[in-house]
């Protein structure tokens, strides 16, 4: 990535944010902002006789805020990521990295909200960053903790069909802001861990590869993409009967089977296949595991936020009260 950055460039970045803001979403208050560039430089040598040397350079970008209306608020919420050109003739305009433009118009309709009503059972669309939570939970069950202790439901899957033939989960560790190199020093390969649904490997360290007696995998600590679907996201919204478009899940930790009941945030109503109200203490429950089996669209949109580049995801049969 990009070592050295202009001072000028990256205020220029903020002024473009803050002038948006004024002209196009000017309730919306934000709390941070930052566009910064950074530059690291390591060198790590281990006992094992590995010397792996390391330079990177990226510029951040993030907005965290919420939007305002007399005494009414709407909750907090957040975007941010990593890229290789901040604003200029090399990069997007800033409001345009990482979905910050649609945050913060999103921000503005929340102000006001609505009791869900009735329970139901229903669909969710899972905009990038809440569908991050899915795959983060994934990668937690194909690594050590898990398969250390056998809580894994992935154990003895690979090979095996366990997610919805529309996913196929990859590495990008050439990402901005990414080294490809494992916590445990070893230089991280590519890998694709799903194809098509199917699970092609698990992820045990150096340490835990002899515990459970499966082959060592190093993987980097960020750098994931989910493969483009064939539906756009409008379509995706319009078929769905009733349900949620859901920006953020507050779930805690899901159960060792992935069962979990959580608090969908920053979120809106869809009924008949259009987005209606902001939704207030609205609940869904079900299970990561069958979740990323469910999954029945997938958005030919991405967002690239540099650790992940995901699409919206549409799942079917979640609880909602």
């Amino acid at each position: 990535g990009p070592l050295d950055a202009d001072l000028a460039v990256l205020a220029g970045a903020m002024s473009e944010l803050l002038a948006w803001r004024e002209t196009e979403t000017p309730t919306m208050m934000i709390e941070e902002a930052l566009a910064a560039h950074n530059h690291v430089q390591s060198h790590t040598v281990t006992s094992g006789g590995s010397d792996l040397a390391c330079e990177l350079g990226w510029f951040d970008a993030a907005v965290f805020g919420l939007a305002r209306e007399g005494a009414q608020s709407s909750s907090f919420n957040y975007a941010g990521g990593a890229c290789d050109a901040l604003g200029g003739p090399a990069g997007l305009p800033f409001i345009e990295r990482f979905g910050i433009d649609r945050l913060m118009q999103s921000l503005t309709r929340q102000v006001r909200t609505q009791a869900l009503g009735e329970r139901f059972v229903g669909s969710v669309v899972l905009t990038p960053r809440a569908a991050v939570d899915l795959f983060e939970w994934l990668l937690g069950e194909l690594s050590d903790q898990a398969l250390i202790d056998a809580s894994s439901v992935y154990r003895h899957a690979v090979g095996e069909v366990a997610a919805s033939p529309l996913l196929t989960l990859r590495s990008c560790f050439d990402a901005s802001g990414v080294a490809p190199l494992s916590a445990d020093a070893f230089v991280a390969a590519p890998v694709e861990l799903l194809s098509a649904g199917r699970l092609n490997c698990l992820t045990p360290s150096l340490y835990g590869s002899p515990k459970t007696g499966l082959p060592h995998v190093p993987v980097a600590t960020q750098g994931w993409e989910v493969l483009a679907g064939t539906t756009a996201l409008d379509q995706m919204i319009a078929g769905v009967p009733r349900g949620a478009l859901v920006d953020r899940l507050s779930m805690g930790r899901p159960g060792a089977n992935g069962d979990f009941s959580g608090v969908i945030k920053n979120s809106f109503a869809i009924r008949t296949g259009e987005v209606g109200v902001a939704l207030a203490e609205t609940m869904i429950s079900g299970n990561v595991a069958q979740m990323l089996r469910d999954v029945s669209a997938v958005s030919a949109e991405r967002i690239d936020s540099g650790a992940w580049v995901m699409p919206w995801l549409r799942v079917d049969g979640l609880h909602f009260s």
